[in-house]
């Protein structure tokens, strides 16, 4: 929690009601800046005479809205009596209590707060009135080019919420003519943010992944084949299949194209060159990768919307893993030259198929990153070189954490092949996924009394 007072000191002064009204400032453009009619400023502690409704509108709690801001029929809402005292060129005095409003001031108006106005009287006293704010910033003074003074207020921001993570009290932008006297600025915790949501956990239909047997070696009539390779099916998620494993080759075969001669009416053959077995086909799919790392956020900033948290940045997801290839057929034994009968004639010999290979593993996804905190601040100022802070008191609640990053989710492993049969070559496992990468972690929103940009405002003290 961070806290700044202005002390007090024994220099003081007043307004009387003949003082005159101050020289309206220059404009950006080198014009006069007018709101129209400028009420006198207020320099110390009004003369007891100056309550009165040629100086000043009227508010306090038990006031009606729509009222004629007398001391008989008081304004209920500061704000009203802001924009009344505008048109009318005068100040706003406030009766001690609590008002739930967020505060817009105007150029020139002056607020006097903590009176006491029991049966219609107004006077000093030593109390506050108390600004309850519904929303932040609670008191907003943007272009303040006219002495203008707030006194006697305690203005509280609410907490951080889920639209609004910051908490504060007092947003100044180009006000080098307002001075805080006799009043509290307090901002409450702000909202930290929100943690990152982890990627989606994918699964691999196992069953498809795997590779199928190819055919043993065998006395058949057609070649023994190689087996299917494995399919790579990633399920909750679309789009992040890996690749098919490669199917098993074709094992050789020594009897495939017979040569038939009739010799003395017997049936001689002879058997041909054997057919070559057939390697194994390739897997499909790249490489699998892993994927990028985000980053942590770094500070917030400042800005005169408010205060922007930083939100860390994402990893990436990873690659789906590559299929792995299938097993290369076996070579059928030599044959020899022989004679057959009719019923062994169209056989074949060959030797045992390939087996299929693997399918991809599942790649690992990125989760999100964690969301900046809100900031708590009582004073966040912008240009305004001559700002005064008088006997007041400055105070900032928790800064909202930062949300967490994530991990992504895992990544699976590819699909498996079967053992090789006799002396077909081995098929192998797909690869698996990628991991993903990591997503940062939101920054830590800030608590601190006073921020500003440009000269710093000045601390008077006062009696």
């Amino acid at each position: 929690m961070g806290i700044f007072c202005a002390l007090a000191s024994a220099a003081c002064s007043s307004f009387s009601a003949s003082a005159d009204p101050p020289t309206p400032a220059a404009g950006a453009d080198g014009g006069a800046v007018s709101d129209g009619p400028q009420a006198p400023p207020v320099k110390g502690a009004p003369d007891p005479s100056e309550f009165t409704e040629e100086f000043g509108v009227f508010v306090a709690p038990r006031g009606t809205p729509g009222a004629s801001g007398t001391r008989e029929f008081p304004l209920a809402s500061i704000q009203a009596g802001i924009d009344l005292g505008q048109s009318l060129g005068k100040r706003v005095y406030v009766c001690a209590g609590t008002y739930r409003e967020s505060l817009v001031v105007a150029n020139s108006v002056s607020i006097v707060g903590g009176l006491a106005c029991p049966s219609g009287a107004w006077t000093l006293s030593s109390g506050r009135s108390r600004v309850d704010a519904p929303s932040s910033p609670a008191l907003v003074a943007r272009n303040i080019t006219a002495p203008t003074r707030i006194d006697g207020l305690e203005v509280i921001a609410p907490p951080g919420t889920a639209e609004n993570l910051s908490s504060i009290a007092l947003l100044a932008e180009l006000a080098p003519s307002l001075t805080l006297s006799r009043s509290v600025l307090r901002a409450s915790n702000a909202k930290g943010g929100a943690s990152g949501v982890e990627g989606v956990q994918l699964a691999l239909d196992q069953a498809a992944a795997n590779g199928t047997a190819g055919d043993a070696a065998r006395e058949r009539s057609s070649p023994s084949l190689g087996g299917a390779g494995g399919r790579s099916v990633c399920s909750n998620a679309a789009g992040h299949n890996g690749g098919n494993g490669g199917n098993g080759g074709n094992a050789s075969c020594t009897k495939c194209d017979p040569l038939v001669f009739i010799c003395a009416n017997s049936y001689f053959w002879y058997a041909t060159p054997g057919r070559p077995a057939a390697p194994g086909g390739a897997g499909s799919g790249p490489a699998s990768g892993k994927g990028t790392d985000g980053s942590n956020a770094v500070a917030g900033t400042f800005a005169p919307q408010g205060y922007i948290p930083s939100d860390g940045t994402a990893g990436s997801d990873g690659t789906a893993g590559a299929g792995g290839p299938g097993g290369a057929g076996a070579q059928g034994a030599a044959e020899a030259t022989r004679t057959c009968d009719l019923a062994s004639l169209n056989n074949v010999w060959g030797g045992s198929a390939g087996n299929g290979g693997g399918a991809g593993g599942c790649p690992g996804l990125a989760g999100t990153p964690g969301t900046g905190g809100g900031a708590s601040i009582a004073a966040l100022v912008f240009k305004s070189p001559g700002l005064i802070f008088e006997t007041s008191e400055l105070v900032a609640g928790d800064g909202g954490q930062g949300g967490q990053g994530t991990l992504g989710s895992d990544a699976t492993a590819g699909g498996q092949p079967l053992p090789a049969l006799g002396l077909a070559g081995a098929a192998s496992p797909g690869q698996p996924g990628g991991t993903s990468g990591i997503s940062g972690n939101g920054s830590n929103g800030p608590s601190i009394a006073v921020v500003h940009s440009g000269p710093a405002p000045t601390l008077r003290t006062t009696c």
